[in-house]
């Protein structure tokens, strides 16, 4: 009998100190009762609530969970527009000589891509503390993207090393210090920057379900494979102080960020040098109609992709594997640099006509295929969408992008697009994707809202082509060869996404 008076005594008191700990979990340095000990400016009582979440610290005003889910259905299908065969110079795998013979490389159809995939899943936690303060983290689930950092090595070139991402299975879109005071925010942290019309619109707000190919140039990452089509990784996210802005009608901002993207805490750089970005816009109401026009600029001291493989300073003679269009002979260190420009304008009349248009422009230090001359890429992009009834949104977008024979793949543009495959004469395939000039691109499509637009369902058809076909094999572009067929990519694509 005693054993068992001790044993329930024994589970009453463990109760009550777990109903302390409760207490001190929910405002930790605010044991509740008596509440006249807390300085917190607000305490609720905690015996009137069912399930409730707290946070460090008392100066932690409000905590906020947000995010989306989009799931898709894609159809892709490439065809090249005619059977080409382009003749080549390669060497022969069975040739023991290293003598260079001709062949032929025949560029043929990938197969079709049919699918479901997990576009996006985001979760986005807001931490809301006194004195304008806050802090902001986006979690991105299917993100399978590699951090690619610039490596100094002890010898004269440079490399980007791609390393698995440091945060588990998924990745950080967005996380940064923001302070608010007077119409100006303040941040610091990893986030986009100011530079891009249709790279600044949210994910979760897109009429076109895929960004364009101009934009999807100008901000994807770059690929850590030389003279590949790469895309440029010019603006999108990076870690860096960002300020935006505004003040009677005008809108601002400038960041200094660094001179490479990714999340990583750290990276062996010893030449690395800042980049930075800014932009103005003005917006004005005539009427029933918005207008808003501004320009955006950006500059990377040593943006320019190839500078993976491109010396500090070479000495005359060294043989640093590099291929002959880059090698170095006078000795000074190449500064492949890109500076950009982005006017745009977009509008809203009477609350159902919405459009924007932009233009995207790139001067790019040895960019070209040759590794030597400057590239002056440029993209623009028209999208007018219209409101049929308080549901029904009719979407459309055209877009063009010129990469100034600095090439591009289609997956590096096309969302989830397979690349055209080179097969050369009893070798088999020396190179999974050759590279274009030129792309063009058209969108319809529809979107439909509901529950206050919390749910959306999208649907549309896009017809792209890509002109002027290089190829590149081993890495080494054939000269003068963006001269092949054009190549069309027919893609349905559909999205259901719910906010909240």
């Amino acid at each position: 009998m005693k054993t068992r008076i001790l044993i329930v005594l024994t589970a009453l008191a463990e109760v009550c100190s777990l109903n302390a700990k409760a207490a001190e979990i929910i405002y930790p340095g605010c044991p509740v009762p008596p509440p006249e000990e807390c300085v917190c400016d607000v305490l609720p009582d905690i015996y009137n609530y069912g399930l409730m979440f707290g946070a460090v610290g008392c100066e932690t005003r409000k905590i906020i969970f947000s995010g989306f889910i989009q799931t898709d259905y894609q159809f892709i299908d490439v065809q090249n527009r005619t059977e080409q065969f382009v003749p080549v110079t390669f060497m022969h795998k069975k040739d023991l000589k290293g003598e260079k013979i001709q062949g032929l490389v025949e560029v043929n159809d990938p197969s079709e891509v049919n699918n479901f995939a997990m576009r996006r899943v985001r979760l986005t936690t807001q931490a809301i503390l006194g004195d304008n303060w806050s802090g902001l983290i986006e979690l991105d689930f299917t993100s399978k993207d590699h951090g690619l950092r610039f490596n100094s090595p002890s010898t004269v070139v440079d490399t980007i090393i791609t390393t698995p991402n440091k945060h588990g299975i998924f990745g950080i879109a967005d996380a940064y210090i923001e302070k608010y005071c007077a119409n100006q925010f303040f941040r610091a942290g990893h986030r986009k920057v100011r530079f891009g019309y249709e790279e600044l619109i949210p994910d979760y707000e897109l009429k076109n379900i895929e960004r364009s190919i101009a934009s999807q140039y100008f901000s994807e990452p770059i690929q850590p494979s030389p003279l590949s089509g790469s895309p440029l990784g010019f603006d999108s996210r990076y870690v860096g102080i960002f300020w935006d802005g505004f003040y009677q009608g005008f809108n601002y901002g400038a960041s200094l960020v660094n001179g490479f993207q990714g999340t990583d805490s750290c990276s062996d750089i010893t030449n690395n040098e800042l980049g930075i970005f800014g932009g103005i816009g003005y917006m004005a109401t005539f009427g029933c109609l918005d207008l808003e026009i501004g320009v955006n600029v950006g500059y990377l001291p040593k943006g320019n992709s190839r500078t993976l493989l491109l010396p500090n300073a070479a000495p005359v003679g060294v043989d640093d594997g590099i291929p002959a269009p880059l090698a170095i002979t006078d000795g000074v260190g190449i500064r492949a640099s890109i500076a950009g420009v982005n006017p745009y304008l977009s509008f809203s009349w009477n609350n159902a006509f919405y459009g924007w248009i932009e233009i995207l422009a790139a001067r790019v230090q040895k960019g070209q295929d040759n590794g030597l001359t400057t590239a002056n890429p440029i993209g623009v992009t028209i999208a007018p969408s219209y409101m049929w009834n308080d549901c029904l949104e009719l979407a459309f977008r055209a877009s063009f992008l010129d990469t100034d024979f600095r090439g591009v793949r289609i997956s590096n543009v096309i969302h989830c697009a397979p690349d055209t495959t080179i097969f050369a004469d009893d070798v088999g395939p020396f190179f999974a994707g050759d590279v274009y000039n030129k792309a063009r691109e058209f969108y319809i499509g529809f979107n439909y809202y509901w529950l206050n637009r919390a749910m959306m369902f999208s649907a549309g058809y896009e017809w792209a082509q890509f002109r002027d076909r290089g190829i590149s094999l081993a890495g080494t572009p054939i000269s003068n060869s963006f001269q092949g067929a054009k190549t069309n990519v027919h893609q349905v694509r559909a999205r259901l996404q719910l906010v909240f």
